[in-house]
């Protein structure tokens, strides 16, 4: 299936899985199965379960030729050196492949690779030469794949008298090669008034020196020179401002860098002004590290994105390159752990152009913090190795005279010792970490600067706290607090963290109250944080990352709700459960829809008084080894708890997923009837009354479940035939949707949108193998008979994006049936197949619905496409792909579908929805007639797949019927 089926790779993938839990025979296949996913779908992450996977088939087969090969290969793929040239020493002793050549080529090129540290210095040596006899060639080939390198080196070594004719010849061929004038103003600037400018050139060489080497007395040197060069009007005082300001930034001191970021804004104007573009590349990478420091993740990925284009328009693959591996940890931070893998795989590309140690032990650093952070640890631990063996290589090399550049190298051997003890402690290796720790420990005090030893010494009574937590929590909480004092205010998300981690510490120790004193620290840290990021978002910027960046730290808050509703104090419980699920898409709302959001979530009393009569809420939150079940209607309020945790549901619900897609009838009811029995049996039987409706709020694993299908199995009677459903992300979601709900019933006489059947481009690659959807159109044309005259379709070539969007605008409801695909890696990406314009080849991306779609009078959406309520729940909410950007521009209620459905059954059951929106029931009560009358029907003429025909068909929010009740309809739905 691998080889012949790309479509199915996922499929193969999970067979193969299964298989090697029975046959370690199968691991080999299953680590090729993953390589070739992470290829054919660029799922990086996928290489560390190659790696697992191989390393287990070697382990059982230790001399299996294919096992050695597969394992050296994903080894190499990866970074790990060291480790492939190893495993292809293994394979070439084991007897019978015939790769036998492939494999003495692949160990010697890894044998002989060249770091580009000794690359950078010999060319360096070389350069002297060629810029002696003023060798242009020459000079161009040496420069070009280190063209940052080559300007320190101008800077730093050439920016004197007697060096000028050399200096001149370089800053030419790097002007030629970047299309930037800088260093060639600098050189000129010098030329023409060298004895005033010799001192202010050396000061600036001795800083840019000291900056490297972490100088006790960088800050004043590069202030010295920056007054120096401004006096001169030397081009060069503002890299000496720059300097300034990266030193500034980490002093410890008060908004230093809020300040320094502010200091960044004249260099940047005038670099701009000036045409220096690979100044203002170093301009925004710096301000990129200072937005990254103060939780500004947005931001500084943009600024990082701006560096990037300016050293791409350069021909820099030095700056590319680093610039490359400083997004991996600002990724990784906002809780994009997938993407930052794949930036770190993009980056170990490159990283052939990285010349400095730093940057180098750096980027395996983050290789290893990434590893971690998806929960592969033992890969972690090879690349801190690695980091480690670059540092110790560096020191060995370096001659014993040049102390500064040997303080700032065992400074960052401590980095690296206190990062692997954190693994080791994960690992299990107490003792190895404990050394390491003691190691790094004793290598602090070789940081000159006090700044940072400052946050070395935070890092590391951070791992000491790690180390205590189980054995003596007493000592770890004074290690966290210590680190805590350490931290500067700006950094929440660090500070938030080892508040979250003393919690723990705290309640091990038996301080309950302590404990919970931390978790509300935290997580009022990082509410300001989120808060103040959302007031600095552009709408649509970097839309992959909030869903991530706002669903970190669940733990946390699980651990605070856990402890509260232990301690009765429920009403506070349910409030932090809503804070913990509803931030952000209340703050989209908001933007759109005026209304009282303050940067803060409703709590239980306003919940209540909000809540029409006969609506019954419930909200789950699913724990590890239980599932807390909140109760909340007008009148009452009570907590549950169910036995079942996450594993349990995950299981039941995967299984659900397996025999939708198997169409497997026998296993999807016995599953319906598992998770009644799990999720509502216990919540319903606890109700004073039976309510008129039900309100369902998922958590974690329940999200995608068609609730409405559950069955009860005394009764056998399906959830949908007891009572009206609707899914809402939060309470205070579903507050917004009635609000703006009742802010839409005063609107004039509702227009009705209906896009159908797309004529979409079929040659696009990721339209291959859809077909043309003509149910569709037929669906659309039936559903337009009951709003005429105020029914517009939009079919086959009209159905484009300008249409559409133009369209829209003015529609009380919109109807949609075309083909639409969710994009797992880039949820944001996901996208709906309309029809090619001038301009806009068809796709409609979840992205541009959320930027470019205005919908100030829509109060529905029908999503007939597949999968557009399901399969790819983003966010602690939970909202899917389609749905959410919707109920962002203010729509009040979506439709849509769990998984994919028959095009017939989809046009039956959603005619007869909107007969019964028409006819004046409300979205939830018009559905449940159309899914009852389908059950009945089919009930009466029993089919093979009767119940997957209507279950997947939710209402998310809630919309009433702009009609007014036909008068043959009054009386109440069944």
């Amino acid at each position: 299936m691998l080889r012949s089926q790309p479509a199915c790779i996922d499929s193969a993938v999970a067979a193969l899985e299964r298989f090697a839990r029975a046959d370690p025979a199968a691991l080999n296949d299953l680590a090729a199965g993953y390589v070739l996913r992470a290829q054919q779908e660029d799922r990086q992450s996928d290489l560390l379960d190659a790696l697992d996977a191989a390393q287990h088939a070697v382990a059982a087969t230790p001399r299996s030729a294919e096992a050695l090969f597969n394992l050296a290969r994903i080894e190499e793929n990866i970074g790990l050196t060291t480790e492939a040239i190893t495993s292809w020493n293994e394979f070439l002793k084991a007897a019978g492949s015939t790769r036998i050549a492939e494999a003495r080529e692949c160990r010697d090129l890894l044998l002989h690779r060249i770091d580009p540290t000794t690359q950078w210095d010999e060319n360096r040596t070389q350069l002297r030469t060629a810029l002696r006899k003023h060798d242009r060639p020459a000079i161009a080939r040496l420069i070009s794949p280190f063209p940052s390198s080559a300007e320190r080196y101008l800077e730093e070594e050439l920016l004197r008298p007697e060096h000028i004719d050399e200096a001149k010849t370089l800053a030419s061929e790097l002007a030629r090669l970047t299309t930037d004038r800088y260093v060639v103003d600098v050189v000129v600037a010098l030329e023409r008034s060298p004895d005033a400018l010799q001192t202010a050139h050396l000061a600036f060489a001795n800083a840019r020196r000291a900056d490297r080497e972490l100088s006790a007395t960088r800050a004043a040197a590069y202030e010295n020179a920056a007054q120096l060069l401004e006096r001169r009007n030397s081009p060069l005082s503002l890299s000496a401002r720059l300097g300034y300001a990266t030193i500034v930034a980490f002093s410890g001191k008060p908004d230093a860098l809020a300040n320094s970021s502010a200091l960044l804004i004249p260099i940047e104007q005038e670099a701009r002004r000036r045409g220096f573009n690979r100044l203002l590349a170093r301009v925004h990478a710096t301000d990129a590290n200072f937005l990254r420091a103060m939780g500004r993740y947005v931001e500084s990925l943009s600024k990082s994105e701006d560096s990037l284009t300016e050293y791409e328009k350069g021909s820099d693959p030095e700056g590319v390159a680093d610039s490359r591996m400083r997004t991996i940890g600002t990724l990784r931070s906002a809780g994009q752990s997938d993407v930052a893998w794949r930036a770190a795989m993009r980056a170990l590309r490159e990283s052939d152009h990285l010349v400095e140690t730093r940057a180098r032990h750096t980027l395996f650093g983050e290789l290893a913090l990434t590893a971690v952070a998806l929960d592969h640890a033992p890969v972690a631990l090879l690349y801190e190795n690695t980091a480690l063996r670059i540092i110790q290589h560096q020191l060995f090399i370096t001659p014993p005279e040049q102390t500064d550049f040997i303080a700032a190298l065992q400074t960052n051997l401590s980095i690296v010792r206190r990062a692997r003890a954190e693994i080791e402690l994960r690992l299990g290796d107490n003792s190895q970490a404990a050394s390491d720790l003691a190691e790094g420990i004793r290598l602090r005090t070789s940081a000159t600067d006090k700044n940072t030893q400052r946050a070395l010494l935070a890092r590391m009574k951070e791992v000491q706290a790690q180390a205590f937590i189980r054995i003596n929590p007493t000592g770890a909480i004074a290690s966290f607090t210590d680190a805590l004092a350490l931290t500067i205010p700006e950094s929440r998300t660090y500070r938030a963290s080892l508040l979250a981690q003393r919690a723990d510490a705290q309640r091990r120790a038996g301080r309950r109250e302590a404990a919970e004193a931390d978790l509300r620290a935290a997580l009022k840290e990082l509410h300001a944080e989120q808060l103040y990021m959302l007031e600095h978002r552009k709408r649509g910027q970097a839309e992959n990352m909030w869903s991530s960046y706002f669903s970190r730290f669940g733990e946390a808050y699980q651990s605070l709700i856990r402890q509260l509703v232990e301690n009765g104090q429920t009403k506070d419980a349910f409030d932090y459960a809503e804070q913990a699920r509803a931030f952000e898409p209340l703050y989209l709302v908001s933007e759109i829809v005026p209304n009282d959001f303050d940067g803060r979530t409703k709590g239980l009393a306003e919940i209540q008084e909000a809540l029409p009569p006969g609506t019954q809420l419930i909200e789950y939150s699913v724990m590890p080894d239980q599932t807390i079940v909140w109760l909340v209607s007008r009148e009452d309020f009570s907590v549950i708890r169910l036995p079942a945790g996450k594993v349990a549901i995950e299981r039941h619900a995967s299984e659900l997923q397996r025999a939708v897609g198997a169409r497997n009838h026998t296993a999807f009811e016995a599953n319906l009837y598992a998770l009644y029995d799990v999720l509502m049996a216990a919540p319903l039987a606890s109700l004073k009354s039976k309510p008129q409706r039900l309100v369902i709020v998922p958590d974690g694993p329940m999200h995608g479940l068609p609730f409405a299908a559950l069955r009860n199995p005394n009764t056998k009677r399906y959830l949908i035939e007891d009572v009206t459903i609707e899914i809402a992300g939060s309470a205070n979601l579903y507050l917004v949707s009635l609000a703006r709900d009742r802010a839409l019933q005063s609107a004039a006489a509702p227009s009705v949108l209906l896009v159908g059947d797309p004529a979409f481009n079929e040659n696009l690659a990721f339209a291959h193998g859809l077909q043309p959807l003509p149910r569709a159109r037929s669906e659309c044309e039936r559903i337009s008979e009951f709003y005429k005259p105020r029914a517009h379709m939009l079919l086959q070539g009209d159905a484009t994006i300008p249409r559409f969007l133009e369209d829209a605008r003015g529609s009380a409801i919109i109807h949609i049936a075309a083909h639409s695909v969710v994009n797992a890696q880039a949820p944001s990406r996901s996208y709906i197949l309309l029809a090619a314009a001038a301009n806009e080849p068809g796709p409609l991306e979840a992205q541009a619905l959320l930027t470019r779609l205005s919908l100030d009078h829509t109060r529905l959406v029908v999503l007939s496409t597949c999968s557009s309520a399901g399969g790819l729940p983003i966010g602690a909410e939970g909202v899917a792909p389609f749905v959410r950007p919707l109920i962002g521009a203010g729509v009040p209620a979506v439709i849509g579908t769990l998984w994919n459905v028959e095009d017939a059954t989809a046009e039956d059951l959603l005619v007869s929805f909107h007969r019964h929106y028409r006819e004046g029931y409300d979205a939830a009560v018009a559905l449940r007639l159309a899914q009852i009358g389908l059950l009945t029907k089919n009930n009466h003429n029993p089919g093979p797949e009767p119940v997957f025909a209507w279950a997947p068909f939710q209402v998310i929010g809630h919309a009433s019927s702009p009609f007014a009740p036909s008068p043959q309809h009054k009386e109440k739905p069944p």
